[in-house]
């Protein structure tokens, strides 16, 4: 996305939920389902279809190349770092997996270019696109020019605060990196450039037990992808939407691949590529229609969750009509791509992206089943959200893995 969600997503987990819990179980087995059918040896088990990420038109970087920018009184074990990741990013199998399905090969680095110049603090996305312009419309030659397929990474040193188009949103507090473009002059053919932004945010991943460098290259990895799939969100957007029942995964998550991977750390949402570093998972349309973990590359073990069935068409996508004052019963599909050896633990929690003031309670008939079985939550609405709608996510986890499925309610 042009702004990362990891925060708003951390904010957003942490949300005011009545979890239902049939048995009081905390997350590793579960009592023997009754009343839900019997699990089935076909996998995956048929359930509603998944998000999928659409391309609206605009072009994927087909032989994409990252242009890494350091400055004065940076730490130089730091830069060394993230280059030696980003060098070596491109040949890994991480790379393939993420990214080949959108029409995107595997990147080049160029020759990182450390300034002599210092940075004030704070800076703005709007100052920054005007630095980033002033260089390339000034053929400054450290810079390459801007050719399409060229995205310029723009690491802050550690003290800088940077904030998004003059909104409030302070970096490493509200958002923590993104990626933009700017159009160049006349002179250069009024040519889009892509950039990323990276402040350094040493605290910022706490919950995910990263730290030092593997909280950068985890967000650069979700900004180097998304660039590469969408790297001109704002005149040509590619992959940079979820399709129409999925519209409200845009609320909790974000617009891009990475976005819809900004999970809570017992989704396991990074991989540790080994001799290279810490990387996001994202979003594989692919994997997600074949009944797998749509965050590759998957962990190892079979991949289960839990998805609502939502019948009803809402402005926002696929939901569940319930007016306030009453409830309604909806069936819970259960699937897995391979034996998960017994029952995994589902609960539902409501979500707060639309703002407090909602209030949503949940009960199931059985809170564990597996692959094939059918389980029943009623939802009831105390109160309407502001704009008439809720969301609410379905937790399946089993051996201390979670997985995730965003419902909507309407009013």
């Amino acid at each position: 996305m042009r702004r990362s969600r990891f925060l708003l997503v951390l904010a957003s987990v942490a949300f005011a939920a009545a979890c239902s819990n049939k048995h009081g179980t905390s997350g590793t087995g579960g009592t023997k389902p009754v009343g839900i059918g019997t699990p089935s040896n076909v996998y995956p088990a048929p359930h509603p279809d998944p998000p999928t990420v659409m391309n609206l038109g605009g072009p994927t970087f087909a032989a994409p190349k990252l242009q890494p920018i350091f400055f004065a009184g940076d730490d130089a074990t730091t830069q060394m770092a993230l280059t030696s990741f980003m060098s070596q990013l491109g040949a890994t199998s991480y790379w393939h997996a993420t990214t080949s399905e959108y029409g995107v090969g595997a990147p080049t680095m160029l020759p990182p270019i450390v300034l002599a110049e210092t940075v004030s603090s704070p800076i703005d996305n709007t100052q920054i696109q005007t630095w980033l312009a002033g260089k390339l419309n000034g053929n400054d030659p450290a810079f390459p020019p801007a050719d399409g397929s060229t995205a310029y990474l723009i690491a802050y040193p550690p003290g800088v605060s940077v904030t998004f188009n003059g909104n409030g949103w302070l970096s490493c507090y509200d958002i923590n990196s993104w990626h933009d473009q700017v159009q160049l002059d006349a002179a250069h053919n009024k040519t889009e450039a892509p950039f990323i932004v990276l402040p350094r945010c040493p605290a910022i991943y706490k919950s995910f037990g990263l730290s030092g460098v593997d909280l950068l290259t985890n967000a650069l990895s979700h900004e180097w992808i998304e660039t590469a799939t969408d790297p001109f969100i704002d005149t040509t957007p590619a992959f940079a939407t979820v399709d129409q029942p999925h519209q409200f995964y845009q609320s909790v998550f974000g617009l891009e691949l990475g976005d819809l991977c900004d999970l809570p750390p017992d989704a396991k949402p990074t991989t540790t590529l080994p001799g290279v570093g810490v990387a996001q998972r994202t979003w594989s349309n692919a994997a997600a229609l074949a009944g797998h973990d749509p965050c590759v590359p998957a962990p190892a073990g079979p991949y289960f969750n839990a998805v609502p069935v939502l019948t009803d068409t809402l402005a926002l996508g696929s939901g569940v009509k319930i007016p306030a004052g009453q409830s309604k019963t909806i069936d819970v599909k259960l699937f897995s791509d391979a034996s998960t050896g017994g029952p995994f633990i589902v609960s539902a929690q409501e979500l707060s992206a639309f703002g407090a003031g909602a209030s949503l309670g949940f009960s199931f008939d059985e809170d564990a089943g597996q692959n094939g079985q059918t389980l029943h939550l009623t939802i009831t609405v105390s109160q309407p959200g502001p704009s008439n709608v809720e969301l609410f996510r379905l937790r399946s986890i089993l051996n201390g893995r979670a997985n995730y499925w965003i419902g909507l309610v309407g009013n």
